[in-house]
């Protein structure tokens, strides 16, 4: 294949993916969340540096600590899921309500603001369970005073899976 038909197909695919309407963009591989590095000592009493690496797991739902011993892996730990959204998960939550018809027209009807980006788990709402990624966000006055819905986004899925989390608000 040419250089130029390589390219060319790239592009298309980029252009595809761009396309590809909110509901069907997710969050995807694995995102690194930290790094740093950490002398230990060893059994036989000498020191060591160990590069530690926390990461998220968009396809399971997992969050693990790695620690390297220069390129070879010698621990990894499941930890608890991250308490805070990424600053790149929150853009694509509100990229998924801003696209939605339903949600769009009501912001703009209403003249409202989206805030929140609160994490959910399992425990709190049953679809939001592993490997689910949700994240619940207030439609509200411009004011901030008045409540008008609360969405929930997956983004696992990238899917809204609650479009009025409290009805009775």
């Amino acid at each position: 294949m040419s250089a130029f038909r390589f390219a060319s197909c790239l592009a298309a695919l980029a252009f595809l993916a761009l396309a590809l309407p909110a509901s069907a963009q997710q969050m995807q591989g694995t995102h690194i969340v930290s790094t740093w590095d950490d002398p230990v000592k060893l059994a036989d009493g000498t020191e060591t540096v160990y590069r530690y690496e926390v990461s998220y797991d968009y396809a399971t739902g997992e969050t693990l600590r790695r620690a390297y011993d220069g390129a070879v892996l010698v621990e990894t730990v499941e930890l608890n899921p991250p308490s805070a959204p990424f600053p790149m998960e929150i853009e694509a939550a509100m990229n998924i309500i801003q696209t939605d018809e339903q949600l769009s027209t009501l912001v703009s009807r209403s003249n409202a603001i989206v805030g929140g980006g609160f994490i959910l788990f399992g425990e709190q709402h049953t679809p939001c369970a592993k490997p689910a990624r949700c994240l619940q966000f207030d439609i509200m006055s411009q004011d901030r005073l008045e409540s008008y819905q609360f969405v929930v986004v997956d983004l696992h899925t990238g899917t809204i899976i609650e479009r009025d989390f409290y009805p009775d608000l």
